[in-house]
């Protein structure tokens, strides 16, 4: 990654959104249609649709990064996709995404993704053709435990209303510039990372 330690921004150089099997899923050629030109601190940057965001957050985390295989997930990118779901949820063409997990047999990666996203965020997820794997919110609930759940929650649920919030262009990229965050989120945020656990 190119950091820029000063500004806080960093950018990865690929010449493919994905690979191997993930990249079957989300093709790059694929993930560009639809992208739309926006400004980010005097830049220019291409910023994919719902759809092919959702696609890809769910790809590269479970495929890519093997966290359907291994029982995990990011919870970085877990809360990205609450964030496209709580300000775009209509634009997001769940019946696309459903064919394209399906169709090469992973299917249930998506529907686990979604459920675990919805036992934890509260997002319901959408009906899809397969079901979670077995087992798997059993899975991830032995990993946290009871208390540190529901402060993993509470922090989830601000950060999707503070997504919610924020409905123009360049939400999730402004979301996270500190300078740019209201009391509504800073004093939260704030009073959360002093607590002590």
């Amino acid at each position: 990654m190119l950091q820029d330690y000063h500004a806080g921004g960093g950018v990865e150089l690929h010449t493919d959104i994905l690979r191997g099997e993930a990249a079957k899923v989300i093709p790059t050629d694929w993930f560009y249609v639809g992208t739309r030109l926006c400004s980010f601190r005097n830049l220019r940057v291409h910023l994919p649709e719902p759809t092919r965001s959702v696609g890809h957050i769910v790809a590269h985390d479970q495929l890519h990064h093997d966290g359907y295989r291994l029982r995990r997930f990011e919870l970085r990118q877990l809360l990205d996709l609450a964030m496209i779901r709580a300000s775009q949820e209509s634009a997001i063409d769940w019946a696309e995404l459903d064919n394209r997990f399906s169709e090469l047999g992973h299917g249930a990666i998506l529907a686990t993704y979604l459920g675990i996203a919805e036992s934890l965020l509260g997002q319901q997820a959408p009906r899809l053709r397969c079901a979670p794997r077995p087992g798997a919110m059993d899975d991830f609930r032995v990993v946290i435990q009871p208390t540190a759940w529901q402060r993993l929650k509470r922090v989830s649920s601000m950060v999707i209303t503070a997504a919610a919030r924020r409905r123009r262009e360049g939400t999730i990229l402004e979301l996270f510039d500190p300078h740019k965050l209201s009391d509504r989120i800073r004093l939260p945020l704030k009073a959360y990372r002093s607590r002590s656990w």
